[in-house]
């Protein structure tokens, strides 16, 4: 496969080899100083790409996570104006979430669940009272 320039040829290839190798090619003299910065290139540029994945990643998982959360402070709400007992299995039907979701939910706020302030639940979460 013909390659355009180096660019292209970094987004497809990485380089994967031992560390101490990698030193040793840097201090070959007869290996051409092209080659050399296309290696330091390309180790570079995926360091950086794994580090941004693994940002994202967590990033992606903490929304998720306080998505979950504002169900749930929303089912609870409804819950403790109907005057139905707070239990996991109670938000996990009214949430739509999952059980263990639900449970840990509760084990984080349960002292808030118990003095009923919903406004520092909802003041955690970004949840407007006014809309609910």
């Amino acid at each position: 496969m013909e390659w355009e320039n180096v660019r292209d040829y970094h987004d497809f290839v990485f380089f994967c080899m031992e560390r101490r190798k990698f030193e040793e090619l840097m201090n070959d003299e007869s290996i051409p100083e092209q080659f050399k910065q296309i290696l330091r290139d390309a180790r570079n540029e995926y360091k950086w790409r794994n580090l941004n994945k693994r940002k994202s990643s967590l990033a992606a998982t903490r929304a998720r996570v306080k998505k979950a959360y504002r169900k749930c402070a929303i089912a609870l709400k409804k819950l403790i104006d109907n005057d139905i007992p707070v239990t996991p299995y109670q938000i996990h039907k009214n949430a739509g979430v999952h059980y263990n979701t639900a449970k840990k939910f509760i084990e984080r706020y349960e002292d808030d669940i118990k003095e009923k302030y919903l406004d520092y639940i909802f003041y955690d979460l970004d949840i407007d009272n006014s809309k609910l």
